[in-house]
Parts: structure tokens; sequence; C-alpha cells
């Protein structure tokens, strides 16, 4: 799943760079050579540290500190370069995409030149809410994409299931619940 996300971030009409987060760096450094963009990766053993670190990393080491950070976990099995897509093109501070039960984020863009101090990055159950009170907390406005490939993801052994009605025949173009 991890190489589907990333080679629909690459595919994104935005064309931007890519970070992935990863214990297994090598595995992406070997990789990087075939994909002809702008690509890094981090090595990391805690994936919400990571992320907070990275969001900061990249602006001294990539400077990237006037273009958007975006974060997506690797368990969005059916996200493309469009739903990508559709978060990037969004023109507001922070634009979250929730998970299909409005509880969680599956996908986070953050501009990091819309505000001063650095934004709090919260992971998990309960972040939808806490990214949109981060925002508030910064006095910037935070605007939500929502899209099939964005909103689902896989948490629970349930969730593999209702996957596979969306894969087959009968549950192609099935709007998220």
């Amino acid at each position: 799943m991890l190489d589907r996300v990333v080679r629909a971030a690459l595919g994104t009409v935005s064309r931007a760079d890519v970070l992935v987060i990863s214990p297994d760096q090598d595995r992406w450094q070997k990789s990087a050579g075939s994909m002809r963009r702008s690509f890094h990766s981090c090595k990391t053993r805690n994936g919400r540290g990571s992320i907070r670190r990275s969001s900061r990393q990249p602006i001294s080491r990539v400077k990237w500190a006037c273009r958007p950070y975006s974060s997506l976990p690797a368990d969005l099995p059916l996200v493309t370069s469009a739903d990508i897509d559709n978060v990037l093109r969004r023109d507001a501070p922070v634009v979250i995409a929730p998970d299909r039960h409005r509880m969680g984020t599956n996908a986070l863009m953050v501009r990091l030149d819309a505000f001063g101090e650095p934004f709090v990055f919260q992971f998990g159950e309960g972040s939808f809410g806490e990214h949109q009170d981060e925002a508030g907390r910064l006095g910037v406005d935070a605007v939500t994409a929502t899209s099939l490939g964005t909103s689902f993801d896989l948490d629970t052994p349930e969730d593999l299931t209702e996957l596979e009605v969306f894969r087959s025949p009968s549950g192609v173009g099935r709007a998220a619940r």
C-alpha cells in the first residue's frame, strides 16, 4: 500500500516533492532513482514523532518553507493521484481530508508560511477535530477535502471486508460512507 500511495503522490498534477517517512529507508532510496521526481526519504522508528520532525526538517534541508507540506498515511488502498490533487489544489492554510467516519485524518496539507509558529500534528482517533482545533489556535482557516481514495483507510479487519466490496464489480463507483 505504501508503494501505491507513493506512486499516487508522484503522479499528481501539482508535481509536488515527495518525502517518505519509513523505517525501511534503504528500499526507498533505491527506488528513488527510477522516479524522476524530487524524492526524499527519512528513516524512523516512530511515525507520529517523525511526522512532526519531518514537517520542520524539509524546510531547512529542501527549502520547502513557502511550499505546502502534506502528509498521507500508507494505509490508503484506493488513493489516486486525483485524490491527492484534490487536497493540494485547495487554497487554504490548512486542508484536512478526514477518514470516512470523520474521526481521523487521512491527508493533511499545511501551508507552513501561513502562520508564525509550528503546526502541531495529531494523528489517530479524533485527529480530524484536533487538526481543526489546531488551525483555530493558529488563527487560520481549515477546509475539508473529501474523496473516496483519501477517506477509505484500513484500520480494522472489517475495513478489509469493506475493501473487497469496493473492489468487486458491483462495488465500483460506490460512495464512501
